[in-house]
């Protein structure tokens, strides 16, 4: 939904540009990093873009690097 209203797309068009973003993704953590499958324990901090607005992310995101 946040890609079909930012792009001014339908759902379909929207979840094909998500599908290929993906696929490029995989492909670049496989020939950079050896990373087969991506998860989040992989990662020091994940972020929920989609139910926190850039107000509510500052101080989060500003917190976590300097603690």
């Amino acid at each position: 939904e946040r890609i079909a209203a930012a792009d001014g797309c339908d759902a379909r068009t929207a979840a094909d540009t998500l599908a290929r973003h993906d696929a490029a993704r995989r492909d670049y953590l496989k020939r950079f990093y050896g990373v087969g499958t991506e998860r989040p324990e992989q990662y020091d901090l994940v972020v929920n873009t989609g139910s926190l607005d850039a107000a509510s992310l500052v101080p989060l995101l500003v917190g976590a690097a300097t603690s």
